[in-house]
């Protein structure tokens, strides 16, 4: 008997059936529903919108389609404690495998990339067969290779047989791409969330994405963790008790609000316009910074410069030079980061959502997220 069909306690295989019953177009079904026999045979279902193929999605039943998952809405928790849980990480996710199989109490599943001559790569997944499949990679510099090389991870785990896939993205290439700013843009992370649905993705797995409209652009449900409780009790023991935290920008401003409210410390925000993707612009600082040491929180830190610019408005408003930076990413890239470490940074603070950087600065602590993956990955299998 299937696996995947228990609940129908139905022999696979049998050939017996009536004239098709038909559901509307797109309409996804569980493949349990196209073998269920109570006495009499009982119809295969049919999507009349995908050519007329038997509902199944390559779960061995005859006729299924490879683009349909076996579950979709409905009663799945239970089914899936069942199911054998598959760790895949990708290349850029090698340094978080071990402490998150460890967390999750299960081995990795083989996966090797290899990288052509002419930059194609080769993905080959180890058995995945009826497996809830979850594969980590984190989409980080560079960041189309790492994104495509997801995708495909994801085509070899459908066409090897997975039940379900869920992809864990620890940092979102394209996150900050979430909108038109003027005519003739395309939207990045849609786009990125639309590769995801059609290479066989039935959930994405976020860790702090740059906005919370992010989930909106995905065609398949999002699961957003965060890192910031890890963040939070890592702060507590370094930051000074006069210390102000201070948004580099407005749109920071949410994680300090946050940041400062688990402190108990006094909230302060910079103004700040980008005016392009190496140099920003500062408009002053709203709260008060003067005599006081700084905490500076934002999610991510590409070149340094939001930091840079926000710790300079702050210094200039009269803070103290004694500054400590958090941010869940760090990605550490560009040349602007020589100018980012001469400033007056006693700690910073990220997570290892992506590989460590050489070019990091020497003062860099890291949080691992590992408890935090496992423990959303836990609640998503019931």
């Amino acid at each position: 008997m299937d696996r995947r069909c228990a609940r129908a306690s139905i022999p696979v295989g049998s050939t017996k059936v009536s004239a098709p019953r038909i559901v509307a177009a797109g309409a996804r079904v569980s493949p349990c529903a196209a073998t269920e026999r109570s006495g009499a045979d009982q119809a295969p279902v049919v999507d009349a919108g995908r050519g007329g193929h038997t509902a199944g999605s390559g779960t061995g039943l005859p006729g299924a389609p490879a683009d349909l998952r076996p579950w979709s809405t409905g009663d799945i928790s239970a089914t899936l404690k069942s199911v054998e849980l598959l760790l895949i990480t990708g290349s850029a996710g090698r340094h978080l495998v071990d402490a998150l199989a460890t967390e999750l109490g299960v081995d990795e599943t083989f996966c090797h990339c290899e990288r052509f001559p002419d930059g194609e790569a080769d993905v080959l997944v180890g058995d995945v067969r009826g497996g809830d499949v979850y594969v980590v990679q984190p989409t980080g510099p560079p960041v189309d290779e790492h994104t495509l090389e997801l995708l495909l991870i994801l085509d070899a785990c459908r066409r090897g047989g997975a039940s379900r896939m869920t992809a864990v993205l620890p940092y979102l290439g394209y996150g900050r791409h979430d909108r038109r700013t003027r005519s003739g843009e395309a939207i990045g992370a849609w786009v990125v969330g639309d590769l995801l649905r059609t290479c066989g993705a039935d959930r994405v797995v976020l860790l702090d994405p740059h906005s919370a409209s992010t989930e909106g652009l995905f065609a398949v449900p999002v699961e957003v963790a965060s890192a910031w409780t890890e963040l939070v009790e890592a702060l507590r023991h370094v930051v000074a008790a006069d210390a102000v935290v201070l948004a580099p920008d407005e749109g920071a401003v949410k994680i300090a609000d946050r940041v400062a409210t688990e402190l108990d410390r006094p909230l302060a925000f910079v103004r700040k316009r980008r005016v392009s993707g190496h140099d920003v612009v500062t408009g002053g600082v709203t709260g008060e910074v003067r005599g006081r040491p700084l905490l500076v929180v934002d999610d991510m830190i590409s070149t340094g410069a939001t930091i840079r610019a926000a710790v300079g408005a702050a210094l200039d408003a009269g803070a103290t030079p004694d500054v400590v930076v958090a941010a869940c990413h760090g990605l550490f890239v560009g040349e602007g980061l020589r100018q980012f470490r001469e400033l007056p940074i006693r700690h910073l603070f990220v997570t290892d959502s992506l590989p460590s950087s050489r070019s990091s600065p020497p003062s860099t602590r890291v949080v691992p997220i590992a408890r935090v993956l496992a423990r959303t990955i836990r609640g998503l299998r019931g």
